[in-house]
């Protein structure tokens, strides 16, 4: 829905303060339920229902759809009150209870199905064909394989990230090995030449001393 929230999503609007109330940012439940000017409205038109009944998160409104689908067609394909063997659906649950597990319904349907809970039930053995059907729907199955897709390929993207980064360590420490053999010699080399240096310094003083105490013998004698 082009909302000043979904249209700052998209790069296209700055400002997303609601323009009627200018209170809140501008999304999808403060457009139809928090807005004051919404509530103005519809209290005038008669449907504040809505604002008890509108479903605040579209995640929540499909799941509750889907359920509202597999129950209506799970009952009407299931369940029979022509029997002698009374069959309890949902074990220490009441009518109230089952309901408010399964979301809202209309009022034909709320009729219906605590009118078949009062009554003696049995449950239709499943066929291959309604088996097949059950775990076959694309809605249950596909976003759980996109889910599964999903999760394997985040799962291989972390493990390839791990490899290269221990392939990294491995080249680093490689390379700090390299640098300190490196610096090893270097210290090695400079050293061995500081040692030479003094090493002749050393013996060019003999040298002068042994010259001059020749000399001052000479003089001597």
């Amino acid at each position: 829905m082009p909302t000043l929230a979904n249209l700052r999503y998209k790069k296209i609007v700055v400002d997303t303060l609601c323009p009627r109330c200018r209170r809140s940012v501008e999304d999808f439940v403060h457009m139809f339920q928090d807005c004051l000017i919404t509530i103005e409205a519809w209290v005038s038109l008669n449907f504040s229902w809505i604002l008890n009944n509108l479903c605040r998160n579209s995640r929540e409104y499909v799941v509750r759809k889907r359920v509202k689908e597999a129950l209506r067609e799970w009952v009407g394909e299931n369940v029979t009150g022509h029997s002698s063997k009374p069959v309890t659906i949902t074990p220490n649950a009441s009518n109230e209870g089952l309901l408010s597990r399964w979301g809202s319904f209309s009022p034909p349907e709320l009729a219906r199905l605590k009118e078949l809970l009062k009554k003696p039930v049995r449950l239709k053995p499943g066929t291959v064909r309604m088996s097949k059907k059950e775990f076959e729907q694309r809605w249950v199955r596909k976003p759980l394989r996109e889910m599964l897709s999903a999760i394997e390929e985040r799962v291989g993207k972390l493990e390839k990230s791990m490899e290269d980064a221990k392939e990294s360590d491995n080249a680093l420490g490689k390379s700090i090995e390299n640098l300190r053999e490196q610096s090893r010699d270097f210290v090695t080399m400079c050293l061995t030449f500081q040692r030479d240096s003094m090493q002749e310094l050393l013996n060019e003083e003999a040298d002068r001393e042994e010259r001059c105490s020749r000399s001052h013998g000479k003089g001597f004698e």
